[in-house]
């Protein structure tokens, strides 16, 4: 699995769409997920900063 270090998370009814950065700021994950695929992503990865906001922020990169 690629490097991620700041994961942004989109909810809504039926699905995740996913987005994952690395340390250069580079998009390494954009797609979209069911709430099984989502579990399975975030027990896969390396501790990381998951921000808690109102709406998705998008960072420059």
């Amino acid at each position: 699995m690629v490097e991620v270090i700041r994961v942004g998370l989109d909810t809504s009814k039926q699905s995740f769409q996913v987005y994952g950065v690395d340390r250069s700021e580079r998009m390494t994950v954009c797609r979209q997920m069911g709430r099984g695929q989502v579990e399975k992503f975030f027990a896969a990865l390396r501790p990381t900063w998951v921000p808690a906001l109102r709406h998705f922020v998008a960072w420059p990169g």
